[in-house]
């Protein structure tokens, strides 16, 4: 498994809005976007300028698979929201997930030296609460009926992994190390 993570460029955007628009990739997100490749580059040229995220295509074996990325990065309180999806099925795997999931820890937690990744996942995705319990996270809360999407308000689960938590889960898991940019 030869696993990259490399930043979000110009020449990524197509495959990142196709991606986003697919109903089986939106369906669990708060938003179902309609894009174009002007709205793309708009959203790429502030990208590029905003410290308060990192965008990463993941690649295996040189083949873009889906999408990491942190956001709302704040450094002064040490935290930052993460997320992903793999987009092509026939790489999603546990082993994958794991890997992915603990190489980000370990960029988060000391290359940028944050003390918390946290996300929101709507309840009804059953399946990625409980990968993400798996990977470390712990459920931290619910905010009620916090998202409108469909005609219709969705409870959000918080969940939530510190530095203290993966410093002791670190050495339980194995997982290999790959590049991020």
């Amino acid at each position: 498994m030869n696993i990259k993570l490399l930043r979000v460029k110009e020449k990524d955007l197509q495959i990142l809005m196709e991606w986003r628009m697919r109903p089986d990739i939106t369906k669990y997100m708060f938003t179902d976007p309609v894009l174009s490749m002007e709205k793309q580059k708009k959203w790429y040229e502030k990208l590029k300028q905003d410290n308060t995220q990192i965008r990463w295509v993941v690649y295996y074996d040189d083949i873009p698979i889906g999408s990491y990325y942190l956001v709302d990065i704040d450094y002064n309180n040490k935290r930052c929201e993460g997320g992903e999806f793999i987009a092509e099925r026939k790489y999603r795997s546990l082993d994958l997930s794991i890997s992915l999931s603990s190489n980000i820890y370990d960029y988060v937690f000391d290359v940028l030296d944050l003390n918390k990744i946290y996300g929101y996942i709507i309840p009804e995705n059953k399946n990625v609460i409980e990968l993400n319990k798996i990977r470390g996270f712990e459920v931290e809360g619910v905010l009620k009926q916090h998202v409108y999407k469909d005609g219709q308000f969705y409870d959000v689960a918080v969940l939530a992994i510190t530095k203290d938590r993966w410093i002791k889960l670190r050495d339980t898991v194995e997982y290999d190390k790959f590049f991020i940019e």
